[in-house]
């Protein structure tokens, strides 16, 4: 299953050119789009073959050279590709062709072969391929080059282990307005990821409210924080945020946080207002009551 997602956004990479000279200035922005930027791949099959699109946005020419890479996943979502250790299953996986002239507003169709091995430990492997701009003159002594990446998520034959563990929701035990943020780690313990898109996206229950998650994909053996956000609690309640998350062994957790909104604030002021009417009221009835033993002494 291929995803039909499409990365446009390619990531800065300064390197120090030649010192005393400064290169000029290339004035239109780098711009390369490639899908899909994510593809499953069955355990059905050991070879797979797929096509990755590359499209040049600019004007001008651009080299592509393309790199295979493992990746994983940080809390926040980020992934981040490393170089291929010995083990890696980027050597499963043949790019053709590996280097390639897209001209300006060009695209390109790029074969990808992956063969899984006999007998590799269950579960998942995830590589990307990356493709790579040449580096292009920047402002000052700087160089500047892109890349982006097609990432693969290859299933091994053999068990799949679904395991996720989520810890209770982190929210602020008192709130005196919104928005509140609701934070929900989540520990994926299996060998192979878990999507929460579409129906079954994470939506918390407050109240009469539904507050709905980020879709997000949880790697295999790895970790995710996500956030929603109580943008309009009520003004006073003691109310209870839960959770229902599936776990992918057709089982479900739930996890939940207590809240209390207390408007603290408006109740100061309101003490405020009324210390103040109270002050004002005792002075006036003071001042009549002078007025009058006043006139009093008057008349006599």
């Amino acid at each position: 299953m291929a995803t039909a997602l499409a990365i446009t956004l390619i990531p800065l990479l300064a390197a120090a050119s030649e010192p005393g000279r400064a290169a000029p200035w290339a004035d239109e922005p780098m711009s390369l789009t490639v899908w899909p930027a994510r593809t499953v791949l069955p355990s059905t099959t050991r070879s797979h073959h797929r096509v990755v699109h590359v499209v040049n946005g600019t004007s001008s020419p651009q080299r592509i050279d393309t790199e295979q890479a493992e990746f994983g996943q940080a809390a926040d979502g980020r992934i981040d590709f490393r170089p291929p250790g010995p083990l890696s299953a980027a050597s499963w996986v043949t790019v053709s062709p590996s280097a390639f002239r897209l001209g300006p507003r060009e695209s390109k169709r790029v074969r990808v072969d992956v063969r899984v091995p006999d007998r590799p430990e269950p579960g998942e492997r995830y590589v990307g391929v990356l493709f790579k701009t040449q580096p292009k003159p920047a402002r000052g002594n700087v160089q500047v080059a892109g890349a982006l990446a097609s990432q693969f998520l290859i299933s091994v034959p053999g068990r799949a282990t679904h395991r996720i563990i989520a810890n209770e929701i982190r929210a602020p035990r008192f709130a005196f307005w919104g928005p509140i943020r609701l934070t929900l780690p989540i520990r994926n313990a299996g060998n192979v990821h878990r999507s929460y898109t579409g129906p079954r996206r994470v939506v918390a229950k407050v109240g009469n409210d539904s507050l709905a998650f980020p879709e997000f994909t949880i790697l295999g053996n790895s970790r995710r924080t996500v956030t929603s956000q109580w943008v309009d609690p009520p003004l006073f309640c003691f109310c209870t945020a839960s959770v229902t998350l599936a776990t992918g062994d057709g089982t479900s957790v739930t996890r939940t946080a207590r809240i209390a909104v207390i408007p603290l604030p408006q109740m100061v002021g309101l003490l405020a207002a009324a210390l103040g009417l109270f002050l004002l009221t005792r002075k006036g009835v003071r001042y009549q009551r002078a007025l009058l033993a006043a006139a009093r002494r008057g008349r006599h």
